[in-house]
């Protein structure tokens, strides 16, 4: 019974966007340009919300680009795999999300991005000699803020909703902070924390990520 809610839960792993926003050396870069971004992940995942954290741990990758399109809009496809496990269960996600966002110049400084996501995630549950599958698709919606603070040093907060299954509702909240070596490559650390209503579900995520502009 446990196992069967874990994978209704689960569901969450479908989100993980980063920021399409930037810095050169003294501003934000120009918002034609493209992005790619590699991250490696570092995840525990509680289902019980037990003070004991019986919880699973694990690591994953994700790589995500993003191909601007009349200046201010953009396209994007994204791909992540994570596996995590406890004492005897195995938890394997494959995800993939594409979508469509945009942004907005909020001063010199500042900008505003929005995102409408479609996702496909399966996940995998090994059990022993059991192993099943299941596979959902939705959608979500993304708001997010970057703020430079100083020069080559850009912070970054995000919230997104999306909903796989009819019953239950997933939240994802990203805080972060990237720096700029070069006009054209970054590299930064984000936190991520995942919940689901209806559920104690609850996931912890910490990424480092490594970002391109061509």
């Amino acid at each position: 019974m446990k196992t069967k809610l874990s994978l209704t839960s689960f569901a969450l792993l479908a989100s993980c966007s980063l920021p399409a926003v930037a810095q050169s050396a003294f501003t934000l870069p120009a918002q034609s340009l493209n992005q790619l971004t590699v991250s490696g992940i570092s995840t525990e995942i509680d289902f019980d919300g037990s003070a004991n954290q019986t919880a699973f741990d694990g690591s994953g990758a994700r790589a995500e680009v993003k191909l601007q399109w009349q200046n201010d809009w953009y396209v994007g496809l994204a791909g992540e795999f994570l596996e995590t496990r406890d004492d005897s269960v195995d938890l394997f996600s494959d995800e993939l999300t594409a979508g469509i966002g945009t942004h907005y110049v909020l001063n010199a400084n500042t900008r505003f991005f929005s995102e409408l996501l479609v996702h496909r995630l399966t996940i995998e549950t090994e059990d022993g000699d059991t192993r099943s599958e299941d596979q959902d698709t939705g959608p979500g919606i993304k708001l997010g803020i970057a703020h430079q603070a100083q020069t080559n040093l850009t912070l970054f907060a995000s919230a997104r909703y999306s909903r796989l299954t009819r019953e239950v509702r997933y939240w994802q909240t990203e805080l972060g902070a990237f720096y700029m070596f070069n006009p054209s490559t970054a590299l930064g650390l984000s936190y991520q924390r995942r919940t689901a209503s209806e559920t104690d579900y609850r996931q912890d995520s910490y990424l480092f990520n490594v970002h391109f502009w061509f």
